[in-house]
């Protein structure tokens, strides 16, 4: 059995997901974290095969996926297959942050690849990938990983920035809200936000101290009301944009190598 396990606010994370789970054979059951209703406990065997997939937001997985993870996911030498999306700036701590998460609950990572998508936040940042170049590298790395799947070769190891503790990250300084005349007050935005950041009764608001920033209720708005209206957010863009012009490329690292 292969068990899907991702979070995805936009699609970037779920097709990057997808392509590689579907490179192997056999039944595939898929979990998007994003929907607390598909947040269920797992009980893996050594015949079963996972693949974890989470977009990196300040180096560091969504902050709310870690609990999960450490008590959701259970393996028993289960081989994991790791997916980390970023938005052409660095992956950072992410790899190695999934890494051991996942063998700390019993999994034995066979490879981990860490792949570019839209940027969550200023979304003209890789705004076209995964493009052909990189979906043909991902298909590439999730042959691989099914080869290795059957096989012990070794410990894998992933880089990291720096020794810095996910709980050092205090979230990014933009939010997206309703501002301006052209929220309806519709509730969908207050429906899709995964961690409870919009009230009901405000749904133009957003409680900062909750947003993780993964720009879901943008992309859900159907009034188009929400996004990054805060002060200094263009000129942040601007300066962002310019810092990661470059393409910055995909990482994949296995087992044995």
């Amino acid at each position: 059995m292969i068990y899907d396990v991702y979070f995805s606010a936009f699609n970037g994370t779920n097709m990057c997901s997808m392509m590689v789970s579907s490179a192997f054979r056999g039944e595939c059951a898929r979990f998007n974290w994003r929907r607390e209703g598909e947040r269920k406990a797992l009980s893996l065997s050594q015949e079963d095969v996972l693949v974890f997939s989470m977009p990196v937001y300040g180096g560091f997985i969504p902050s709310l996926c870690v609990p999960l993870a450490e008590s959701l996911l259970e393996g028993d030498g289960t081989p994991a297959v790791i997916v980390a999306t970023f938005g052409n700036r660095a992956y950072d701590n992410a790899l190695r942050q999934m890494t051991g998460l996942l063998e700390a609950r019993g999994f034995y990572v066979v490879a981990a690849g860490a792949f570019i998508c839209r940027h969550s936040i200023f979304s003209t940042v890789a705004q076209d990938r995964p493009d052909s170049a990189d979906r043909a590298e991902i298909e590439a790395f999730a042959e691989r990983a099914a080869e290795l799947a059957g096989h012990r070769t070794g410990k894998i190891e992933v880089p990291c920035r720096d020794d810095s503790d996910p709980s050092s990250f205090r979230g990014v300084p933009f939010h997206p809200d309703g501002r301006g005349n052209r929220c309806t007050s519709c509730g969908s935005c207050v429906r899709f936000c995964t961690t409870g950041a919009i009230d009901p009764q405000h749904p133009w608001q957003t409680d900062a101290s909750k947003c993780i920033a993964c720009g879901a209720c943008i992309k859900i708005c159907p009034a188009k009301a929400r996004d990054y209206h805060m002060e200094g957010f263009m000129e942040a863009r601007l300066a962002f944009e310019h810092k990661c012009a470059s393409r910055q490329p995909n990482a994949c690292f296995y087992a044995g190598d």
